[in-house]
């Protein structure tokens, strides 16, 4: 694997557990607060609209940024909207958590796949099946935990909270990587 290709790799990992606790049991978190399918349902066509506006306004307003700024930038407001629903337990918050979450999934997986594709421009498909295959790591790993934590609490946080705690963490881990390696590279400064 090619010099820093590994941490691309890794960060494509985090993002697939980091989105996929929030993709996964933000209705879950919601039904808690309200028993009303229509008003918890809510949460996944919130979350959908996010991702198909995201992609818009990037296809228009972020076609001459940095694939790996964009990423970073999306995988850092996706640890937040990952966190916020430990910060309070309203509706109000798992609705921003979803447009945070639902708004820079799509955008975080085009420039990653988009920054795999610049990094090795003469055959991506290695780096783009080892990305997938984190990424599918990642998504697995995500729900495992929180069955296997299950009723015990750890640190004082139940097995969702920790779950949401450790994604939150390791994509502002790796939203500050995409930051600070991309800072003055080549492919950087050829999409700037």
């Amino acid at each position: 694997m090619a010099s820093g290709n590994l941490g691309v790799v890794l960060c494509y990992s985090a993002f697939g557990f980091g989105y996929i606790i929030p993709a996964t049991f933000l209705p879950t978190m919601a039904r808690q607060l309200v028993s009303d399918p229509l008003v918890f349902g809510l949460t996944w066509p919130i979350f959908g609209m996010a991702a198909v506006l995201s992609v818009a306004f990037a296809a228009h307003r972020l076609h001459g940024w940095s694939r790996r700024k964009v990423w970073a930038i999306a995988q850092g407001v996706m640890a937040v909207g990952t966190v916020l629903p430990l910060l309070q337990p309203a509706l109000w918050v798992l609705a921003a958590s979803a447009v945070l979450v639902g708004g820079t999934f799509m955008v975080t997986t085009m420039a990653g796949l988009q920054l795999a594709r610049e990094r090795m421009p003469a055959n991506p498909t290695a780096l783009l099946a080892r990305m997938t295959t984190g990424f599918a790591a990642g998504q697995i790993a995500g729900p495992l935990l929180v069955r296997l934590v299950g009723d015990t609490r750890v640190a004082g946080l139940d097995a969702l909270s920790l779950a949401s705690a450790a994604a939150g963490l390791l994509l502002a881990i790796t939203s500050v990587w995409l930051w600070r390696e991309g800072s003055g590279s080549a492919s950087d400064a050829r999409s700037s």
